[in-house]
């Protein structure tokens, strides 16, 4: 097989404050021809499964643009440019719940599309959420309303048809793989 590279430096086609797209000329691994590809850069995303004390998962309500109607997700977000992936979990958790708990852990971590994206989302645990604060909202389009179900109603909010975010399912998957049930 032959090694795919990028051949030059990618030429930005688009950009807004998310992700940029890119275009860059590729190698074909399994013809050897060169080929024009669009990739979206974007900073690495995380995603926090947080549960409280008693055992109970923190999900929000949130408009989304893309789906045009409220979703059922966990807290997640960009991470910012220099920031460890940890902290950017634990502040996307301040900012969007108000909720604060232990160091988070690490527990999956996932190209959100090979065939189009450059960049990684990290699921974080962070186990013993309490409130401590109201939510710090990062721009006038976010708003969250926050809620708590046992980890057995949110897989039924999967199976269900209410949580359809893949990355979101994927973070869910990946607390039952951590947590040793994949049943929760």
């Amino acid at each position: 097989m032959i090694e795919t590279w990028p051949r030059g430096e990618p030429e930005e086609r688009f950009s807004c404050r998310v992700f940029a797209v890119d275009e860059i000329s590729y190698t074909n691994p399994y013809t050897g021809d060169t080929f024009q590809a669009n990739v979206i850069r974007s900073k690495d995303w995380t995603n926090v499964i947080a549960t409280t004390p008693e055992g109970d998962i923190l999900l929000i309500r949130q408009f989304r643009f893309g789906s045009n109607r409220i979703e059922v997700e966990i807290p997640g977000g960009l991470i910012e440019d220099g920031e460890p992936p940890a902290a950017g979990a634990a502040r996307e958790l301040k900012e969007e719940t108000g909720f604060e708990g232990d160091g988070p852990v690490l527990i999956g971590t996932v190209n959100p599309n090979p065939a189009i994206h450059k960049h990684a989302c990290y699921t974080f645990l962070i186990q013993n959420c309490v409130q401590t604060g109201p939510p710090e909202f990062d721009g006038p389009n976010e708003k969250c309303e926050v809620f708590t179900a046992p980890p057995s109603e949110v897989l039924g909010l999967v199976t269900q048809g209410t949580i359809t975010h893949s990355l979101v399912i994927t973070a869910i998957f990946w607390f039952c793989l951590h947590s040793g049930n994949l049943f929760a």
